[in-house]
């Protein structure tokens, strides 16, 4: 499978290998614990397994178990901040939604033994959102998932303009991990990941580090996943047009049922980018995330069940 490649991409660094290891051993014990469900809108504090403190906003949902849950990514030079408006209607319309501080955005705050360099990003930073941050969000939806607040099978990821490569890259990671060896069979077994099954992205970026999201994207088309997407860029972003173009004709091309999971709206005349796009009125951005969610997140019959190996 061409996760394979990808693993070998994100590994050939000896530094990048190191992280995993570090995340295999500690990240369990450095993530914090979430708050009792006092209020609706929470901020928390999460931490990395190499030790970065990265501020949520947390939108509670009061549905239940099968809660569908939504990450939202800020793009370059943003923060979470920028996904109030989309995180109130995703809570309004039946939605968990977690918005986070990347590394070096935001409130983010480095290890105190980081170093006057810490706050600099570089290429390598991508990498460690993908294996650290986004690793880390995951452990404080699966804290979640297991007080039964909602359902981490239904993950949908909005990511923009850098943080798109991010987070498709975070999606195959996550597909390509294997279950729990605690049972006879592989479909008894207790599942770690294979959880996103939707993505949104605003003004795609083709780049970030050495992260690529044209070679990244076809990876997750197989109609075995059935991951569906949402692409909006606007016809005069220079930027972005030619990856969201890309990284569409690659998802839709072959057979199957993709092009019924891929969407993209190429908006007339627009060159806002990014997050930015949320606030252009007549455009209606939100609503139509919010569309695609409701279309192919929430109808998922993916029953709730415990992410706790029978192992543990």
């Amino acid at each position: 499978m061409r996760t394979k490649v990808l693993r070998r991409m994100l590994l050939r660094s000896s530094c990048t290998a190191g992280l995993i290891a570090a995340f295999a051993v500690s990240a369990a014990a450095q993530q914090a614990k979430p708050a009792p469900p006092t209020k609706s809108v929470e901020e928390q504090t999460i931490r990395t397994a190499d030790g970065w403190s990265l501020p949520i906003t947390y939108y509670r949902s009061s549905g239940g178990k099968n809660t569908p849950v939504v990450i939202l990514l800020h793009g370059k030079e943003g923060n979470r901040l920028v996904w109030k408006g989309l995180g109130e209607k995703l809570q309004g319309a039946g939605y968990a939604a977690v918005a986070v501080d990347l590394r070096k955005h935001g409130d983010s705050q480095a290890p105190p033994n980081a170093g006057p360099r810490s706050e600099r990003l570089v290429a390598s930073d991508y990498q460690k959102m993908v294996l650290l941050d986004l690793e880390a969000v995951k452990n404080f939806l699966i804290n979640e998932h297991e007080g039964e607040r909602l359902n981490i099978r239904k993950t949908a990821i909005v990511a923009a303009d850098d943080s798109a490569p991010v987070a498709v890259t975070w999606a195959v990671f996550d597909w390509d991990k294997k279950p729990w060896s605690d049972a006879p069979t592989l479909a008894a077994r207790t599942p770690k990941g294979q959880d996103v099954r939707a993505i949104a992205l605003l003004s795609p970026s083709e780049g970030a580090g050495t992260l690529n999201l044209g070679r990244t994207v076809p990876v997750l088309k197989s109609d075995a996943l059935g991951v569906s997407f949402y692409i909006a860029v606007g016809s005069e972003d220079r930027d972005d047009r030619g990856a969201s173009e890309k990284a569409y004709e690659r998802l839709t091309t072959g057979g199957g049922a993709m092009k019924e999971r891929m969407f993209l709206d190429e908006f007339d005349r627009v060159k806002t980018r990014g997050t930015d796009l949320l606030g252009v009125r007549n455009l209606s951005v939100e609503g139509r995330i919010l569309k695609f969610l409701d279309e192919r997140l929430k109808p998922l019959d993916d029953k709730w069940q415990t992410r706790k190996s029978r192992l543990q």
